[in-house]
């Protein structure tokens, strides 16, 4: 196409530019936004990767709040700081720990949710729970990821948190209920238990245990 047909496409809104530089053919949306944002923050940025939540939008994970700005992670060695393109974090990163979306390098699934796990321990729980009930990822792999990770900081808290995932959390809300129990010290609860009563109804519970019932 010449520059006078990607104008028309334009100007009847079919098309749009997220930023200078970069043109959208996809529908104008907030998530869409987000991933073209980050796109084109990591294309302008030699060696940096589409990390963290930026990352988790582009895989389609369960989050809890939405970034901001595009979050990145540059190699090793460089400096961490925000800026209008978006927040920069240092983290040592494996070949097998970068994934391409549309050609951009994103950072891996399981390395994702490491990621937010080490920045958040339900955000975290909340990737993981949904990444596991999608089959998107095995648990195995995301502890093998964190082995990866190395002693960068919040790595205690992945380890904390991430043996707690479970494909049998249906929503965010039953992550962040079950996190707040063991994190409280309470046992983790026994999910989507069967109750069955003599009289012939059955229900069926979020999670509990022989003490107490979660709905």
């Amino acid at each position: 196409m010449d520059e006078a047909a990607v104008r028309r496409e334009l100007r009847r809104g079919g098309w749009w530019l997220p930023r200078r530089g970069v043109i959208a053919v996809l529908p104008r949306d907030r998530d869409v936004a987000a991933h073209l944002a980050a796109t084109a923050a990591v294309r302008a940025r030699r060696h940096h990767v589409i990390s963290h939540r930026s990352a988790a939008l582009l895989h389609g994970l369960e989050l809890i709040s939405a970034p901001r700005r595009p979050e990145l992670s540059a190699p090793h060695g460089a400096y961490s700081h925000t800026s209008r393109d978006g927040h920069v974090r240092t983290a040592w990163l494996e070949p097998e720990d970068v994934d391409r979306w549309w050609g951009a390098p994103v950072v891996s699934v399981a390395r994702t949710i490491v990621d937010l796990a080490r920045t958040d321990a339900a955000s975290g729980l909340v990737a993981l729970d949904g990444a596991l009930r999608d089959g998107v990822v095995d648990l195995v792999d995301v502890i093998a990821a964190l082995d990866r990770a190395g002693p960068l900081p919040g790595t205690v808290t992945a380890r904390a948190v991430l043996p707690h995932g479970s494909p049998l959390a249906e929503s965010a809300l039953e992550s962040l209920t079950r996190w707040c129990l063991v994190s409280g010290g309470v046992p983790a609860p026994e999910l989507q238990v069967v109750l069955v009563d003599p009289s012939a109804w059955i229900h069926r519970v979020n999670g509990g245990d022989r003490f107490r019932l979660v709905c």
